[in-house]
């Protein structure tokens, strides 16, 4: 079942800023949306309706629901499943290789 604009619009209520529709002579009209995520804004764009700018939206918002809550953010502390699974999404991405993958 495919969920009203309304709907999708108060999913992301929390990060979303708005939902533009840009106007150029000689184009066709797209639609933008921005979010604010963490601190950062980020728009998207080139979509042909204000409903397929709030889906993109929705696609790049991260979700995380937790059945318990974290032990520590120390990684090296002990292992418990929800603790070891969020340290590692959050510290996995700060390390980067060179091409010596060193």
């Amino acid at each position: 079942m495919e969920k009203s604009l309304e709907a999708r619009m108060e999913r992301v209520k929390e990060w979303l800023v708005g939902i533009w529709l840009f106007r150029e002579p000689n184009k066709t009209p797209r639609w933008c949306g921005t979010f604010v995520y963490r601190g950062h804004y980020y728009d998207v764009s080139a979509k042909h309706s204000a409903l397929s700018a709030v889906k993109a939206v929705e696609k790049r918002v991260l979700h995380v629901i937790w059945t318990s809550d974290i032990l520590t953010l120390d990684p090296n502390d002990r292992f418990e499943f929800a603790t070891d699974t969020y340290a590692m999404n959050v510290f996995e991405p700060l390390l980067r290789f060179d091409h010596k993958m060193s």
